[in-house]
C-alpha cells in the first residue's frame, strides 16, 4: 500500500540502518585514481562496505552533496536506490587493507601502499578542519545481475517479459533523470540486484 513520507522518511531517504558510524579506520580494499571521480571500496569498524567518491578540488560538497540529495530524490518517487550519506573523514582514519589494489591513471592494477594513498590523498579537497568530504554509497547486498536494461529484455530472466523501453519505470526514469538535471543516466551507470539472494 502506498502512504506519504513523513519529513523524518523523506529526511532518511532509502537508509535503514542510519549514518556510517564515525571515528576508527576506514580500510581500503580497492580503488581507482583516474577517470572524473576517483574512490575506493572501503570497509569501516562495524565492517560495513561503501564506495567513497570525492568531490573535485574546485567543487568542494557539489558530487558528494547531489548524490546524497539526488538519491533521496529517486527513493521519494518510488525507486530502489543504495543509501548515500555524506561523511567527514581524517586523514589518520584512512588504512590499507590487506591485498589493496587500485586502478591508477595509466588503467592498470597495481598494489595500494601507504606512499600511493598519501599522494592519492594531496588531489583531493580538505575541509576547513582538514578532513576529506566523502559521498559513502552503502555496497548492495545480494545476487548481482548485471547493468540495468534500458531497451530490450534480459535474456536469462524468463520472467523478464516486457520490453525495458515500454516499461513505465523506465519511461518515468527519463522525466525524472531531467527534471534532475542527471545527464549521467545510462545503462552503464546502474546496477540490478537481486536482494535476500546471497
Amino acid at each position: 500500500a502506498r502512504s506519504a513520507l513523513s519529513s523524518q522518511e523523506l529526511k532518511n531517504g532509502p537508509a535503514k540502518q542510519g549514518k556510517p558510524a564515525s571515528g576508527g579506520e576506514w580500510s581500503i580494499l580497492k580503488g581507482k585514481f583516474g577517470g572524473i571521480t576517483p574512490g575506493f571500496f572501503v570497509k569501516n569498524k562495524s565492517g560495513e562496505k561503501y564506495l567513497l567518491k570525492f568531490d573535485a578540488l574546485d567543487t568542494l560538497e557539489l558530487g558528494t552533496g547531489t548524490e546524497a540529495v539526488a538519491s533521496r530524490f529517486m527513493h521519494a518517487i518510488g525507486y530502489n536506490v543504495p543509501e548515500y550519506h555524506v561523511v567527514d573523514i581524517k586523514k589518520e582514519e584512512f588504512g590499507v587493507g590487506e591485498g589493496a589494489k587500485v586502478f591508477d591513471e595509466s588503467g592498470f592494477q597495481k598494489p595500494l601502499t601507504v606512499e600511493r594513498l598519501e599522494e592519492f590523498l594531496l588531489f583531493i579537497p580538505q575541509t576547513e578542519n582538514g578532513s576529506y568530504r566523502a559521498s559513502a554509497s552503502r555496497i548492495l547486498e545480494g545476487e548481482i545481475l548485471g547493468s540495468t536494461f534500458f531497451q530490450g529484455r534480459r535474456k536469462n530472466d524468463p520472467d523478464d517479459l516486457i520490453d525495458h523501453e515500454d516499461r513505465r519505470e523506465i519511461r518515468a526514469l527519463q522525466v525524472f533523470s531531467s527534471w534532475l538535471n542527471n545527464t549521467d543516466a545510462r545503462q552503464s551507470n546502474s546496477l540490478d540486484v537481486l536482494e535476500g539472494s546471497t
